[in-house]
């Protein structure tokens, strides 16, 4: 039998937001905003540049940690920043990314693309 996780990411100015039973919502405001960059702003998280922007901050992979604990405990987690474009969606992808590295089945939705 194969697990299966859902990971969302959205914005906190607008949109919908992910069903809150069982999930988890992780703050990614605490790593630079990729918008404050005239070259990076237009990009998605789905850009590897902004993962490039993000990924030398230290807590960038404690909240991917972080959401790999809370989504294999309760199956779900949500990562939110203010505009859901950039630094939420790149975590929720890299994170998307190590379950299906380990078999898991991932629903994966960007509330805010």
């Amino acid at each position: 039998m194969t697990s299966r996780v859902a990971i969302y990411s959205f914005g906190l100015k607008g949109g919908p937001r992910p069903p809150l039973k069982g999930s988890q919502q992780l703050d990614c405001r605490v790593l630079p905003n990729p918008w404050s960059d005239p070259n990076l702003r237009a990009m998605t998280g789905r850009n590897p540049r902004i993962k490039e922007f993000l990924e030398p901050d230290l807590l960038f992979e404690k909240l991917v940690g972080d959401a790999i604990r809370v989504a294999t405990e309760t199956g779900a987690v949500s990562f939110y920043c203010v505009g859901g474009k950039h630094r939420s969606v790149c975590l929720a992808e890299v994170t998307a990314g190590r379950f299906r590295e380990a078999g898991w089945k991932v629903d994966l939705k960007h509330l805010a693309l």
